[in-house]
């Protein structure tokens, strides 16, 4: 595993994080032929009250107003210990580590695609080997950190250590579009718009006050080498709320 933590350290970040995590479990989980085991466990991580995840939720709701009492800060630190990294010594426990590590970390079935989009690590023994032009397919794109009025906006090719664009890519572009944030489902292709390349991986976008509290959806795309210029397809979607 690399020595930086996939984990945000930051509560508002590790908030936003643990929420795209279990969503992007959720959407994933049939495809990987887990046991009974982890279905338990995923009930008991993401969907029992007073423990876990939800106990995180109902404890972040009252520090994240910045009106809170030094008891609910008290109780928002335990729950996110119970929730990040419960009893490793205990089979019987589980946790948000405790469950990439049992069922995700090196399940074959897994794709490097579905770890980037969930914010886990890639294991490194698949992060090696040339970038083929002809085999550039998709790119996965998400938003690495929030804070306010700023996305950082991670895009990566699955599978590649480096973060260079690679032969033969002359850049990768991004699009983004805005909604109302209730609205999960990316819009039409053509609601989008062009807002830049990303830089070794990594860009940032800026928004203004009218913008908090909406969506920002976003697909990245490469352009390729020659004299005229040619395109990949639009990668997976991704969104995040503007705060």
């Amino acid at each position: 595993m690399a020595s930086k933590d996939y984990i945000p350290h930051k509560d508002r970040l590790f908030h936003i994080w643990q929420d795209n995590f279990v969503n992007g479990v959720n959407e994933n989980y049939a495809s990987w032929d887990l046991p009974a085991r982890a279905a338990t466990e995923w009930t008991l991580l993401t969907a029992t009250p007073g423990t876990k995840k939800m106990r995180w939720d109902a404890a972040w709701a009252n520090v994240s107003t910045n009106n809170f009492t030094r008891s609910q800060n008290v109780e928002m630190n335990d729950a996110r210990r119970e929730y990040e990294s419960g009893f490793r010594t205990s089979d019987s426990d589980t946790s948000l580590r405790l469950f990439i590590k049992r069922y995700l970390r090196n399940n074959p079935l897994v794709t490097n695609g579905q770890r980037i989009q969930m914010g886990i690590t890639i294991p490194d023994e698949d992060k090696s080997g040339p970038l083929d032009k002809n085999a550039l397919i998709d790119l996965w794109g998400l938003v690495r950190s929030v804070d306010h009025l700023v996305h950082l906006i991670q895009v990566t090719v699955p599978g590649r250590r480096s973060r260079a664009k690679g032969r033969g890519v002359k850049d990768i572009q991004v699009f983004m579009a805005i909604t109302p944030a209730s609205q999960t489902a990316s819009p039409s292709l053509s609601s989008f718009a062009y807002i830049g390349v990303v830089k070794r991986g990594l860009m940032i976008q800026l928004f203004s006050e009218d913008q908090v509290g909406m969506r920002a959806h976003y697909y990245a795309r490469f352009r390729f080498e020659g004299k005229i210029d040619s395109y990949g397809p639009p990668s997976s979607y991704w969104s995040c709320i503007i705060m």
